[in-house]
């Protein structure tokens, strides 16, 4: 029995243990999803930026200084994506690998409990075929 508790609480660990990498799967995505849209609406602004800024009072370079610093940003971004879906993959495999342990964990869970059960049906068993021994010898007892 002592076996079977163990083994619950190593399969409850692994569990929450997936159940943590999930959630960290999860915000990277957002995190990505969110650099993803900032990168778009980036690159969605430059054309009506650079209109605009060709009829600022500056002339263009204020619209050059911006442009440098909007593609710096792009560069920042597209890097930032990059290390996110690095980290996403190995986010993913981590996942796998959890959940791959945490299956593992719930079959050698469910065997031990077969085996229990197994055991105690034996015993059982043997207690009622114990009773039908004592049960037949007073029978045979009392025969004339």
């Amino acid at each position: 029995m002592r076996r079977i508790r163990i083994l619950e609480s190593l399969a409850r660990l692994e569990r929450e243990e997936l159940d943590r990498r999930r959630r960290e799967l999860a915000n990277l995505e957002d995190r990505l999803a969110a650099v993803r849209t900032c990168a778009r609406q980036l690159r969605d602004a430059m054309p009506s930026e650079i209109v605009a800024g060709w009829n600022l009072a500056g002339g263009p370079a204020p619209l050059g200084r911006w442009l440098a610093a909007a593609h710096e940003r792009d560069r920042t971004l597209r890097s930032e994506t990059e290390t996110l879906e690095a980290q996403r993959e190995r986010a993913i495999a981590e996942v796998e690998a959890r959940y791959a342990a945490k299956r593992r964990g719930e079959l050698i869970l469910a065997r031990a409990r077969g085996e229990l059960r197994a055991r105690e049906v034996e015993r059982e068993q043997r207690q009622l075929d114990e009773l039908a021994v004592l049960r037949r010898a007073r029978e045979v007892d009392r025969s004339p």
